[in-house]
C-alpha cells in the first residue's frame, strides 16, 4: 500500500514538473528518502490527532523469530505466521483492549468490595473486633 502510494505521487511529480515518465526504482534512494518522510510525516500527524505510540501492541516478530530460531523451523513457516498474526493484528488489539478493561474491572470491583467490608481485603479475622 505504501509502495503504490510513493509510485502514485512519483506519478504526479513528473506531471506536475512536465517530465518523462520514469517509473521510480523501487529501493532507489530517492524511494527511500520519500519512504522515510511520509512515515515521519504520518507519525506526526497520528500524534496531532491524538494517537498514542506508547500503547501500541507490540510486533510479533519479537517472539516469533527467536523462537522460529529456537525450533529450527523453517523459514516459510515462520513468514506464513508473522502474514497471519500481521492481517489479525486489529482483531488481536481489540482483544488486548478489552482483556485489559476486564482487568481494571477486577481490579475496581475488588477495592470497592474491600472497602464495603471495612477495608479488610477478606484476610480473615486479622484487625476485626471482639464480639
Amino acid at each position: 500500500m505504501l509502495r503504490e502510494l510513493i509510485f502514485a505521487f512519483h506519478r504526479l511529480y513528473q506531471d506536475r514538473r512536465g517530465l518523462a515518465h520514469v517509473p521510480m526504482e523501487l529501493g532507489g534512494e530517492r524511494y527511500w528518502r520519500w519512504k522515510q518522510h511520509l512515515v515521519t510525516t504520518e507519525r506526526h500527524l497520528l500524534k496531532e490527532l491524538g494517537f498514542v505510540f506508547s500503547r501500541a501492541i507490540e510486533h510479533p516478530h519479537r517472539y516469533i523469530l527467536p523462537l522460529k530460531e529456537q525450533l529450527q523451523l523453517p523459514n516459510a513457516l515462520a513468514q506464513r505466521s508473522v502474514a497471519t498474526l500481521v492481517l489479525d493484528a486489529p482483531h488481536l488489539q481489540e482483544a488486548a483492549r478489552k482483556r485489559k478493561m476486564r482487568s481494571k474491572e477486577r481490579k475496581r470491583t475488588r477495592k470497592e468490595r474491600n472497602r464495603a467490608r471495612g477495608g479488610q481485603g477478606g484476610q480473615g479475622g486479622e484487625g476485626q473486633l471482639d464480639a
